[in-house]
């Protein structure tokens, strides 16, 4: 087995020298993947904000880490998924979201342990059970999306919000 040497990190994992002799570690990878997927700065815009930080990686290399730190996050993923289809009651939503310029949607599930998001090319029934279980069985609190309608195991509440709003819709309407 290969010892790290004083000053190196135990997940080091090369001797290289010269460019190939850069690490990173796992507080950086998570840092440059959180630059990036969340306020959703670009590798090489990563790549600046960590070298003014001491943090000298190419924006080559940040894009292998957190390829691997996505790889590693799947069992998180799959335990959160699995903590909102045990959940007693969830809130599903989905908003339009853009994936390369295109449209997707963003999908979100929320109970009050965990919530999950996943990306999804449309809006229909299928994409939902990427993460709700067509089985799921709890309250589903919702909004008027039919979608929603087809997990015929939940109990339906319709979100008070959403009832509100098309209550005032009616009334502007004259009840008609």
């Amino acid at each position: 087995m290969w010892e790290a040497s004083p000053g190196t990190s135990a997940e080091q994992t090369s001797d290289a020298l010269g460019a190939a002799s850069s690490q990173v570690g796992p507080s950086a990878k998570a840092w440059a993947t959180w630059l990036h997927y969340g306020p959703g700065l670009s590798f090489a815009k990563t790549a600046s904000l960590l070298h003014r930080l001491g943090i000298n990686l190419t924006a080559g290399a940040l894009s292998q880490a957190t390829r691997s730190t996505s790889t590693a996050l799947v069992p998180v993923q799959d335990s959160i998924v699995q903590a909102v289809n045990d959940s007693p009651m969830i809130v599903p939503d989905e908003s339009g979201w853009r994936v390369g310029g295109e449209g997707a949607w963003l999908w979100a599930v929320s109970s009050a342990r965990a919530t999950a998001y996943w990306v999804a090319d449309g809006r229909g029934f299928d994409e939902a059970c990427e993460v709700i279980s067509p089985e799921y069985s709890g309250v589903m609190l919702r909004d008027g999306w039919v979608v929603h309608r087809r997990f015929d195991k939940a109990t339906h509440q319709t979100s008070l919000a959403h009832l509100t709003r098309r209550c005032d819709e009616l009334t502007r309407r004259g009840g008609a």
